[in-house]
């Protein structure tokens, strides 16, 4: 068995990639760069997010410095189209949570779906509307994603499965963070 901090639960085929290549450890794991790990089949962005976070907690990164993404992809001419077209009344309420989301999950694929932004990893999502008149709504999957943030904060209107953030209004972002988390990650 070999010495060092064990990786991290990234997946199956993401392991066995890292095991071909001789990486078993996140020692091993720091003296490659994210980029040359990502070339290989089975290992993802959401596997590289995970191998950087177990490294930092234990004083490690990847060679070079680098970090393990890129950062929040280039938004299609669609989806700026449709940021550009909104009031500006909207402007920076969405632009406040579209940073928190992207901070959040910088993986994700932006795309209008449903005549919304949506912000997709894999099978997973969350959406904002910014058609109400008086707010944006953050939209997830489940009403489990949200239940958390309902209980801490009856003051705010939510839906099924959304939040009605108001143009006037707070803007709980730590809380927001965790409904993104559980939405897209869990």
């Amino acid at each position: 068995m070999a010495e060092g901090t064990p990786l991290p639960r990234i997946g199956a085929p993401a392991t066995r990639a890292l095991a071909h290549m001789g990486v078993t450890t996140l020692e091993d794991v720091s003296g490659h760069r994210a980029d040359e790990l990502l070339e290989r089949h089975g290992v993802g962005p959401t596997a590289i997010r995970l191998l950087e976070e177990a490294m930092a907690e234990h004083g490690l990164a990847f060679a070079g410095g680098e970090r393990g993404h890129a950062g929040p992809q280039p938004l299609s001419d669609e989806v700026r189209h449709y940021v550009e077209g909104l009031p500006a009344s909207h402007r920076p309420l969405f632009d406040r949570l579209h940073a928190l989301i992207l901070d959040e999950v910088p993986d994700a694929e932006v795309v209008i779906s449903y005549r919304i932004p949506l912000y997709r990893v894999g099978r997973r999502h969350v959406g904002l509307n910014p058609r109400r008149a008086d707010g944006i709504t953050l939209t997830a999957t489940s009403p489990d994603h949200i239940a958390e943030f309902r209980r801490r904060h009856p003051e705010v209107r939510t839906g099924k499965a959304s939040i009605q953030l108001r143009l006037d209004g707070d803007v709980p972002e730590d809380d927001l963070r965790d409904v993104i988390r559980k939405a897209v990650r869990t």
